[in-house]
This record gives C-alpha cells, sequence and structure tokens, in this order.
C-alpha cells in the first residue's frame, strides 16, 4: 500500500518490510499476558489428518473496549504516523525474493496459445447480476489513498460491509438500486488508533448468531512489542451501524520479532478462525493458525487461544467459512504450495476451535493429490498506454488469496495459476473431499483465449458455487474488468467447469499509479470476495477492484444469483 500523497518511495511493497516499533497511546488498555516456546516438531499420526501438531504457547486478551459509530466520529481524524521501516516487505511471497522473480520472469516469456480451458463461456444455469451493480470504496476515501485497496466485502441480514485500505463502509442492503452509503470511517478512527498503519482487513457476517467480525492487520509492530499484531472488532449486534466490541491482539512467539502479514478470516459455529504468513526478517517461517471462541467475543470478554504453525513448505494457509448450521467438528485448512510441477495440495486439521489451546487440536499435513500446476503465474499485462512492462498488474504468487468454502467434509478453494505451455494466468478451482483425501473435481477457468485472468475468490451454497476475479484483455483493448460465474452440483454441470457469466464492469482507464519498484509492476487486489447472502438462496455478492482512473483504484459491489 502507499498513501496517495506521499512519495512514490513509500509504497507498501509486495513483501517484507521490518516495521516501526515504537510506543504509541491508542486507547485501548487490554490485559495482554503471552506464553512463549519454541516451534515444536510433529509429533503422532492422527489416521487421515495427519501428524499432530503441538501448540507453540498461548495468548490472552481481556475483555473489549466498546466503540460506537459516534466514538468512530469523534475519532475521525486519526492518521497512520508510525510507518513500515525498509527491511520487511506487505505480503510477501513465501519463496525467497530472488526465486520469486526469476520464476515470475520465465513465467511472462511467451509460450505458446491459450487454449480452449475447461470451462465454456456460459452454460445452462450460468449466474447472472441480480439487480445490483454498484461502485463502492474509492482510493482516498477518508483522507486515506493506500494501494492496492484490498477489496473484501460481506452480506448480512439488512446491511453490507465493505473493507478496504482506505475504509471501512456500511452499506445498506438492497435487491435492486444503488445501496445507500450509512457509515464511512477509516481504519484508524474504526478501532481508535491514532498512530499505526493498519491494513489487510477482512470481513465475515455469522449467519448463526447475527453477528458481524472484521479483522485489521496492524503493520507498525512485530511479535513480542508493544503494538497490536491485529484488531479484532465484533458486532453487538445484526446491525452494523450500531457498535462494535474492539480487541487489541498481541501475539507472541519464539523466535521474537516475527512479522504478522495477510492474514485471512474464516469461521466455523463455535469459532472465529484465523491464519496469517509470519517472516523472520526477510525468510518466511511459516503460517500461523489460530483460533478465538465466539462465546467469549460476542460478549466482549476477554479470551485465549493456542497458536500453531504449519510447516514452511505448505506456503499461505487457507482457513475455512462453513456453511449456516454446519456443526462438523473439523475445520480444513488448505495450502497450494508455491512451485513449478506441484501435483498436491496441503491439508491441515483443527477440532474443537471454541477452546484453549490444551483442548483445539491441529494436525497436518495431508497431500491431497491435484493435477500438476505451475506458480507464481505470470502477470496480466494491460493495453495502451500502459502497455509496458511495468505497468503489467502482478498476480502474487499462486497462494490461495482468501477463505476457503466447507460444507461437511467437502470444501472448495481457487487461486492463480500458469497455463501450461503459454503466458497467459488463469484461475483454477477445486473441490476436495477431505474425509478422503481426494479431489471431487478441479478446473481452469478464464474469459476468453487472448485474456489474463487472476484475482479470483470462490464461495457456495450446498456443492453449487459462485466466482470472481479480475481481466484484462489487451488485444480486444479490454482494461481491468470484474468477472463472475459460477457452477451447479452434477448433473446440471459436468465436473471441473466453472461457467463464464461474463464481465459486470469494465474498468475506464488501465492503472499506472501502482507500482511496486520492488518487482517493477503495478500492485493489484491483493484480494477479492464472494459473500452469500443469508436471507436469499442462491444469491451471492462479490466485490473486486476497478480502474477509475490511472491513478486511483475504485471497488465494484454487485448482486449475483442464478
Amino acid at each position: 500500500m502507499k498513501s496517495a500523497d506521499q512519495p512514490q518511495s513509500n509504497v507498501w511493497r509486495l513483501g517484507r518490510r521490518i516495521v516501526f516499533a515504537a510506543s504509541v497511546s491508542i486507547g485501548l488498555a487490554l490485559a495482554i499476558i503471552v506464553a512463549q516456546s519454541a516451534v515444536p516438531g510433529e509429533v503422532a499420526a492422527t489416521g487421515i489428518n495427519g501428524p499432530a501438531i503441538s501448540s507453540s504457547g498461548t495468548v490472552s486478551a481481556g475483555n473489549a473496549v466498546l466503540r460506537t459509530w459516534d466514538d468512530m466520529a469523534r475519532d475521525a481524524n486519526m492518521k497512520p504516523s508510525a510507518g513500515v521501516v525498509p527491511g520487511a516487505i506487505i505480503n510477501a511471497p513465501t519463496i525467497p525474493l530472488g526465486e520469486y522473480n526469476s520464476l515470475k520472469a520465465w513465467a511472462a516469456q511467451a509460450h505458446g496459445v491459450k487454449g480452449a480451458g475447461s470451462s465454456g463461456p456460459s452454460g445452462p444455469l450460468a449466474p447472472s447480476i441480480k439487480g445490483v451493480n454498484f461502485a463502492g470504496s474509492v482510493q482516498g476515501e477518508n483522507g486515506e489513498g493506500f494501494v492496492p485497496p484490498d477489496t473484501h466485502m460481506a452480506t448480512g441480514v439488512y446491511d453490507l460491509v465493505e473493507t478496504t485500505n482506505s475504509s471501512i463502509d456500511v452499506w445498506s442492503k438492497v435487491s435492486s438500486g444503488t445501496p445507500a452509503l450509512l457509515k464511512s470511517v477509516s481504519q484508524n478512527s474504526f478501532v481508535g488508533n491514532a498512530t499505526d498503519s493498519l491494513g489487510d482487513a477482512r470481513v465475515i457476517f455469522d449467519s448463526t448468531w447475527k453477528r458481524w467480525i472484521i479483522t485489521i492487520d496492524d503493520f507498525s509492530g512485530l511479535t513480542n512489542g508493544s503494538k497490536p499484531s491485529y484488531y479484532l472488532a465484533v458486532s453487538t449486534t445484526v446491525l452494523a451501524t450500531r457498535a462494535f466490541y474492539v480487541f487489541a491482539v498481541k501475539i507472541g512467539t519464539t523466535p521474537s520479532g516475527l512479522f504478522y502479514d495477510y492474514p485471512q478470516l474464516g469461521q466455523d459455529q463455535d469459532g472465529i478462525l484465523f491464519t496469517a504468513n509470519m517472516f523472520n526478517g526477510n525468510s518466511f517461517f511459516g503460517s500461523m493458525v489460530h483460533s478465538i471462541a465466539k462465546a467469549r467475543v460476542f460478549n466482549g470478554l476477554g479470551f485465549s487461544f493456542g497458536v500453531f504453525f504449519a510447516s514452511s513448505g505448505s506456503g499461505t494457509l487457507a482457513p475455512p467459512i462453513l456453511v449456516n448450521g454446519d456443526q462438523n467438528p473439523s475445520d480444513f485448512f488448505l495450502s497450494a504450495p508455491v512451485g513449478s510441477g506441484v501435483t498436491a495440495l496441503n491439508k491441515y486439521t483443527m477440532t474443537n476451535s471454541s477452546r484453549t489451546q490444551k483442548n483445539t487440536d491441529f494436525a497436518g499435513p495431508v497431500a491431497i493429490t491435484v493435477g500438476s500446476y505451475i506458480t507464481p503465474p505470470p502477470p496480466a499485462l494491460q493495453q495502451a498506454p500502459c502497455n509496458v512492462a511495468a505497468d503489467d498488474l502482478d498476480s502474487l504468487d499462486g497462494r490461495f488469496q482468501n477463505a476457503s468454502y466447507q460444507a461437511g467434509t467437502v470444501s472448495a478453494n481457487v487461486h492463480t495459476i500458469t497455463i501450461p505451455t503459454t503466458a497467459f494466468p488463469a484461475p483454477h478451482f477445486y473441490q476436495v473431499n477431505n474425509a478422503t483425501n481426494t479431489v471431487v473435481q478441479e478446473g481452469t477457468f478464464f474469459k476468453s483465449a487472448s485474456s489474463y485472468d487472476m484475482n479470483p475468490h470462490i464461495s457456495g451454497v450446498g456443492l453449487s458455487f459462485f466466482v470472481t476475479w479480475t481481466a484484462t484483455d489487451p488485444l480486444n483493448l479490454l482494461n481491468a474488468q470484474v468477472m463472475f460465474g459460477g457452477r451447479v452440483a452434477p448433473p446440471t454441470d459436468p465436473l471441473g467447469v466453472m461457467n463464464v457469466s461474463g464481465s459486470a464492469f469494465s474498468s475506464p482507464a488501465c492503472i499506472t499509479g501502482s507500482l511496486d519498484p520492488n518487482f517493477g509492476l503495478q500492485r493489484w487486489g491483493d484480494y477479492s470476495s464472494v459473500s452469500m447472502d443469508p436471507s436469499f438462496s442462491g444469491i451471492a455478492w462479490i466485490l473486486n477492484e476497478t480502474t477509475p482512473s490511472s491513478a486511483d483504484w475504485g471497488t465494484r459491489g454487485v448482486r449475483i444469483g442464478n
């Protein structure tokens, strides 16, 4: 991310940077106690879930601070002043930077022509736009100009909540027309932090207990320091326009001083699920996993949780979002390791997520064999005047960029790969049976034979799925488009097919104002979102990035369904 009113050198990089650990007063006095231990090795096997992993320590937090929208309005002038020190990079690849750049350069070479792929342009029940297609948050909102936007949105019963690197926005939920913007504040104002650089926010809605859950990363501190690792906010009611309980969560680790990066957010019936990439200086240490009991935080009460580490070779770990009413005691965390000729996903399993580390179990990895893939994917090209290498859009490293969708023992996720023998990135989805550690189906999809496709997310209901992603098509003079599609359960759609519905929005400009000198690319994403509507079966809401001008990002929210 970078601030629009700061020099280009202040861009928040797509990788690691060491962060300031200056002491500040943030208006949240929480008792934080951390027990630390070295990351343990794997121990006894546990059947289909793999070897057990012991907890690496306990984190305890005191009661929340209650913040109303009046509090946030009073604190509207809070702006970050504690920045990011050179040395660590935000949203870094999980392989060495030199290797990452070399693989990106190799993937960008023209190797051939994209084939027809496994998905047709549309199917008998491809989703369509259902009455709402609106412009969301924009760069510079609430005085913030960070890039990229980190687009994320969830759908509640009465409202929509959008998180970006500029704002926390609450929109009215409508079935047609344009939603009304009900609330909009910066992330600093939202949590009451007067100094730190915040970002990488995620939001989900608990459709069982009717609460909003938001997490925001604090980029100005390291583990074992004086600053929070992240903030957790939960609404006090079904309405996002009322009040939130806010917790400042500090995590301690051995070794100390790890950087908490690229957090992801999931949930099951009883627990809130977290993952984050942890870096020790410039080296990826592993993906951290933990969970927090909803029964505690929904009442503003203090909590404790155990910290677990996945193998560093597994890369970025995605938590699941379980469907409403699913009482499966097991949560399946998936990762797509980065590399060439990778033939397996990694699965980790958590049970008893709402307990402390003494009762929560974590195990893995288990390899789930898939078709061979190549990552990191090549960047996405833009049309003139952005048709130079420095204006190519970064497609990240091929990680799962957002939470998995889980129904019973079946889960699904999607990432960007390199289409074999070509220079094109494209989304590839998987549906896996975690009870048998096998793939139910997988397939690649994209807009057209000349498009560059990336930045996907997937969610669903039952065994049917919705997807969103970004596509550029310079051959056909198309700037970044908000794409969407989906599939319904067999026999309606054959296995491996994702119906491509089309574009919900085509950006009027290409982007040049998001250059990352570390990689020589324009930042994009760093993720998109699909949120299932808790009130209407077969309806989903998508959010993705757009470019209203060459120097600024925008967002687009769309209601889709079958």
